[in-house]
């Protein structure tokens, strides 16, 4: 008799723990429901790195890329930010990122963004920032062949959302990102900032002694293949050479009727322009705005800086408020 009580005691603990082993049911407390394990939050990520080009397996990309903390198994909205002519993964005083207080009076637009849930991916173009391309590499079929490499890299190894995805683009980065959202049919939002938004580069036409100054350059590029640009290497203290590609594939650009078919096919776009700018003609902005049907904000007096270099933290006020509001308005409703 003790012999059987034995072994039917054994048994039962044999099948208990081949239950626990086999995913059984879960423990629970006395008497009551099963215990619901605690959720595991990811921590938020703020880091760079450079991964591969797929345009030049001796090119590295910069990118720096934020994620917000969030439950594991969710994913993040995210938007992506490109840069202008000779501009930075992190844009003049940290406007993009990791500003500081003594160059930058605000929290970042990635920061900002962070704190709102959407996280963020920025790249440095071929040649600019810390990227070690030559800078005759810098051409609008590059550009957006390296974004599109850090976008589809980040998808891959972050837990974003591609179904909640925007893009905000500022000055050149205005026809880099419209070129390279046309190519994702899945990015729902853009943002341009004073952006060379047009068809084309009429709107480049009024930069004359600038660092793109177009008709000079491009005419330039056009007799002899390449153009060095003084104006522009002195600003960033290096010697920068420019093709003849950039100057045509800007030329043949599209930029105004990708966004209207970005809007026509459901998209949301929000144009902030100052009716000040002395790089890019306002007068283009309208006929984009016309033309694509954009929603706009124009800043009265600001210039193409954003208000960054001319000391009026006011109007870098309005744009980051208006385009972090915008992006966070239709990422969250999606």
């Amino acid at each position: 008799m003790q012999k059987k009580k034995l072994t039917a005691l054994l048994l039962t603990l044999a099948l208990c723990l081949s239950m626990a082993a086999c995913g059984g049911p879960s423990p629970s407390a006395a008497g009551g429901d099963p215990v619901t394990p605690a959720p595991v939050v990811i921590d938020a990520v703020d880091t760079y790195a450079a991964i591969p080009s797929s345009r030049d397996a001796s090119v590295e990309i910069p990118i720096g890329v934020t994620v917000p903390a969030h439950v594991e198994g969710e994913n993040c909205p995210v938007a992506v930010l490109v840069h202008g002519f000779l501009g930075s993964k992190d844009e003049e005083f940290g406007f993009f990122a990791n500003g500081t207080d003594e160059t930058y009076p605000y929290e970042s637009m990635a920061d900002q963004l962070l704190s709102l849930g959407i996280g963020t991916i920025r790249i440095d173009q071929p040649g600019s920032g810390e990227s070690g391309d030559d800078f005759r590499n810098y051409t609008l079929d590059n550009c957006v062949s390296d974004v599109q490499d850090a976008y589809d890299y980040c998808m891959e190894t972050y837990d974003f959302d591609a179904n909640r995805a925007a893009m905000i683009g500022w000055s050149m980065g205005g026809k880099v990102g419209p070129k390279f959202v046309s190519q994702n049919s899945n990015i729902s939002t853009m943002v341009l900032l004073n952006p060379a938004a047009d068809n084309g580069a009429t709107s480049l036409l009024t930069a004359a002694g600038a660092a793109l100054d177009w008709e000079t350059l491009n005419a330039a590029a056009q007799a002899n293949g390449e153009v060095f640009n003084e104006t522009a290497s002195g600003f960033v203290g290096r010697e920068l050479t420019m093709s003849k590609a950039f100057f045509d594939q800007v030329n043949s650009s599209k930029t105004g009727d990708e966004l209207t078919a970005f809007i026509q096919n459901g998209g949301h776009g929000l144009m902030i322009y100052g009716d000040q700018d002395s790089v890019i003609n306002p007068v283009t902005y309208q006929w984009v705005i016309e033309h694509s049907g954009m929603a706009y904000l124009c800043v009265p007096g600001m210039d193409h800086d954003l208000g960054l270099e001319s000391d009026r933290p006011d109007y870098t006020r309005i744009v980051l408020d208006a385009a972090v509001s915008y992006t966070y308005r239709y990422l969250t409703a999606a």
